[in-house]
């Protein structure tokens, strides 16, 4: 059976931070205050920690990476979220003049390789396995929606 691990996210600005925890089988994440430094942040996941591995995420602004530093330098994965950094204009030049079927297919598919790539490097996956695993499943995307 497949075991999730805790999804910790920060909202980090110069007066506080948010850690919003998302443990398996929640559907609404806990919402905790801390104070703005790294060591009221240590010891908020060391207690998280307890309960065993966690993923940690938060968006990258003003604050810069040194939360992302930190939480990696103690072995916690921590993935810092860019949105802003999302070609949104380019994509909307690519889906311009699309059957409204064909994008919602190939978002689908973006999100179900996605999902993949996220379940397998989860699980600890070598990266090169990952994208080749990934890569293959593109491909046999595209061969189903060529040959239809």
């Amino acid at each position: 059976m497949f075991e999730s691990t805790p999804v910790v996210a920060f909202d980090q600005h110069a007066a506080s931070v948010t850690a919003a925890v998302l443990f398996p089988g929640s559907r609404q994440p806990a919402l905790h205050q801390l104070a703005p430094d790294l060591p009221t942040i240590r010891r908020f996941l060391t207690k998280v920690r307890r309960q065993g591995a966690v993923r940690c995420c938060y968006e990258a602004g003003p604050c810069g990476f040194e939360l992302q530093r930190a939480l990696t330098a103690d072995g916690v994965p921590c993935d810092v979220i860019a949105p802003a950094l999302i070609p949104r204009r380019a994509l909307g030049r690519r889906q311009q003049g699309q059957p409204e079927g064909v994008c919602q297919q190939a978002w689908q598919a973006q999100q179900r390789l996605y999902q993949r790539y996220r379940r397998l490097t989860g699980r600890g996956k070598p990266k090169q396995h990952v994208v080749t695993a990934v890569g293959r499943e593109l491909t046999g995307f595209l061969w189903a929606a060529l040959t239809r």
